[in-house]
């Protein structure tokens, strides 16, 4: 025991350590940001909101809910788990108050794992779960921005890094197509056993196992990867009725690009909930199309805000379910 209090105070003090420095860095992408605003103009953006597009916008999240709730339930029916919907659809709010109120995105993730695993042979077959479902997801955004890039979207002017982010997607659809490859199961199989040590090596070999389940039968996959192009679709629109509430007139086929190019930048964990991070990549895509930088805040902030509403409810939901 005395071992072992001295490795877990370090361990805390390394994550109190990581946290702040989060922290600092989202308040100085928040002062880079807001320093371009004007405090005035920005409660005025926020004040002349149409709130129909608003409202509907709002609605949007439970639709959402419900894809995503079907895809992981379509994930899971492959791993031979039958999970009632409205189950995964209440892990779905619990784990959105996890991911937002934790000072990590991976948070609402295990909540969703613990709580699938007792229907699945494993936690590691119900994490598989998890991760294949996060990889649609990846490879439907990827194929929503070449999509809107091969028919004609602009990207931002001044925007270097379009045709990198779109390299990057091609690499997160060329992943999701190897989930299907017998032969790349094979050779990851042989190098895990080879360099892994056998407790490892054990665990990720159930994850192998129950990749190779989706290669036996595809239609899990197939019908997932649908429903992904659905609900990015429906964040796309979520986004698009913001701006336009908030009077952006940027094109729908151009968001087809910008959405999935933020969401992309938004996953990199460097600031606690993607704060200071997410301004930052609106002004800079929306700015590029002649939106001021208040406006883009403003779409920003009303969709988070939106997202935290829901977050909410998932946190009654586990205070009620405990």
């Amino acid at each position: 025991m005395m071992g072992i209090r001295p490795g877990l105070s370090r361990i805390l003090a390394d994550r109190r350590v990581m946290l702040v420095a989060k922290s600092t860095l989202a308040v100085l992408l928040l002062w880079a940001v807001l320093r371009r605003c004007d405090a005035a103009e920005l409660g005025e953006a926020l004040h002349g909101v149409k709130p129909g597009l608003i409202a509907v916008a709002l609605f949007l999240h439970i639709p959402g809910y419900v894809v995503s709730s079907w895809r992981w339930k379509l994930l899971l029916r492959g791993q031979g788990a039958d999970v009632p919907v409205s189950r995964l659809f209440r892990l779905y709010l619990v784990g959105t108050f996890f991911n937002n109120f934790l000072p990590t995105t991976i948070g609402g993730d295990v909540m969703r794992v613990m709580g699938t695993a007792p229907y699945c042979s494993s936690k590691s077959v119900a994490g598989t779960v998890v991760l294949v479902e996060r990889m649609t997801g990846l490879f439907a955004m990827a194929m929503l921005a070449l999509g809107a890039v091969v028919c004609g979207a602009a990207i931002p002017p001044g925007c270097g890094v379009g045709w990198i982010l779109a390299g990057v997607f091609v690499f997160f659809a060329a992943a999701c197509i190897s989930i299907g490859s017998v032969r790349m199961r094979a050779v990851l199989t042989k190098l895990v056993g080879r360099v892994a040590p056998p407790r490892v090596a054990e665990k990720l070999l159930v994850v192998g196992r129950a990749f190779s389940a989706y290669g036996n039968d595809r239609r899990p996959i197939l019908l997932s990867v649908a429903l992904s192009f659905v609900l990015q679709t429906n964040v796309i629109l979520y986004y698009l009725l913001i701006a336009r509430a908030l009077g952006v007139e940027v094109r729908a086929l151009e968001f087809f690009f910008i959405l999935p190019a933020a969401q992309l930048v938004m996953m990199i964990p460097v600031t606690p909930n993607a704060v200071g991070i997410r301004e930052n990549v609106f002004a800079f895509f929306l700015g590029g199309f002649g939106v001021a930088p208040e406006v883009a805040v403003a779409v920003a902030w009303i969709a988070f805000a939106f997202v935290l509403v829901y977050a909410v409810a998932g946190g009654i939901v586990y205070a009620i379910r405990r």
